[in-house]
């Protein structure tokens, strides 16, 4: 059983999410609050594996709660922020957010959260034996940097950009079917419905046909109509580097090697070469998830007084956002635990120089007070 947490000031808001969890009997709800404060002090008691929190509260809101939690927890709850707002997106994932639903939230929606959840759940136990990656040799599809099939026949030249596109859209949506006007939708907005269906017709035949080239057995799959994608034994990148999160919850010197090879599975923006909008919130999101594992993997060798490696850790999340303030906060203590003065002097004026350049201020002073 898997208990959960529910925390939002409107208390319609808590019976609809009750009324979303219902189906789903392995998860049992283990305590509800209209009131942050509350919910924080019994947290421990309570110990839940996942807390659903809104963001917009009256005193602590949902950030500053997911923080303590996060603390108190030693990060083994997994949170799940519910708003009608998406603009705190990538706030939320800086405080360790493992999805963000916008209200009002469809079982679709939810359904795929809770898919999300078991499989974090269940690498979190699974991992925490891992030594190694077991991914060798099996094909995998790259959402990170250009997306292509590696080891496929003709891997990565798509016949129209638009091929390309559509393919994206169903791995975007890999674990869920998609209804056809969906579909016209996201890839032929503004378009007559007749002139768009030729073109979704007209599209998918050909990527069914490169897939076939491929040598891969993924297969797009139609029925009364919804769409959905089957990817056979081939694996996803993210789908990796999700597992890597998840195992980074409990860092080890038995499986740092799966986290550090799932960490380096990111080799770009999500779905970089891909000319679509639907797309942009999960650009954002996983930039920061990265730049967030690297830092825990920095933490790691900061604790172990490996310095040198946790140097390098903070420097590989900080080539992706100068601005993130945990690895600059690692790589500064890094750099005075060594006892390099010169290194530190020279970190810390870097770090002065990306703040101002990019934003016009002085870095926080979080930062500016590490000795």
């Amino acid at each position: 059983m898997i208990k959960v947490v529910l925390v939002d000031d409107e208390i319609p808001a808590l019976t609809k999410m009750k009324s979303l969890l219902k189906p789903y009997e392995h998860y049992v709800v283990c305590g509800e609050f209209t009131d942050s404060v509350k919910a924080l002090e019994q947290i421990s008691s309570l110990s839940p594996q996942v807390a659903f929190i809104d963001i917009a509260m009256p005193g602590m809101t949902g950030i500053e709660l997911a923080a303590e939690i996060h603390k108190k927890t030693r990060g083994k709850t997994l949170m799940v922020f519910v708003t009608p707002h998406d603009q705190y997106a990538l706030d939320a994932f800086d405080v360790w957010a493992t999805d963000y639903l916008l209200k009002p939230v469809s079982r679709s929606r939810f359904d795929q959260t809770i898919k999300r959840l078991d499989s974090l759940l269940k690498e979190y136990i699974d991992t925490d034996s891992e030594t190694t990656p077991t991914n060798e040799g099996r094909t995998m599809v790259r959402l990170f940097g250009k997306l292509e099939i590696s080891g496929a026949k003709n891997n990565g030249n798509w016949r129209t950009a638009k091929v390309r596109e559509l393919f994206a859209f169903f791995l975007h949506n890999r674990n869920r079917s998609i209804y056809r006007d969906t579909l016209l939708e996201a890839l032929w907005e503004g378009m007559s419905p007749a002139h768009a269906l030729s073109n979704l017709n007209t599209t998918n035949y050909y990527l069914r046909r490169q897939l076939e080239k491929s040598g891969s057995d993924i297969k797009i799959l139609y029925d009364s109509g919804y769409y959905s994608i089957d990817m056979g034994a081939v694996i996803c990148d993210a789908d990796e580097f999700e597992k890597a999160e998840s195992a980074a919850r409990k860092l080890t010197r038995e499986n740092l090697d799966y986290v550090l090879a799932g960490a380096s599975l990111y080799r770009g923006r999500y779905l970089e070469d891909v000319k679509c909008t639907w797309a942009d919130l999960e650009r954002e999101l996983y930039m920061a998830r990265y730049v967030r594992l690297r830092t825990q993997l920095a933490d790691y060798y900061l604790n172990e007084g490996k310095f040198d490696e946790a140097i390098e850790q903070v420097m590989l999340g900080l080539e992706v956002n100068r601005l993130a303030v945990d690895p600059w906060k690692t790589f500064l203590t890094a750099c005075a635990r060594k006892g390099d003065p010169t290194l530190f002097r020279r970190t810390r004026d870097n770090m002065r120089r990306s703040f101002l350049e990019y934003t016009g201020s002085e870095p926080p002073d979080e930062l500016l007070k590490i000795m």
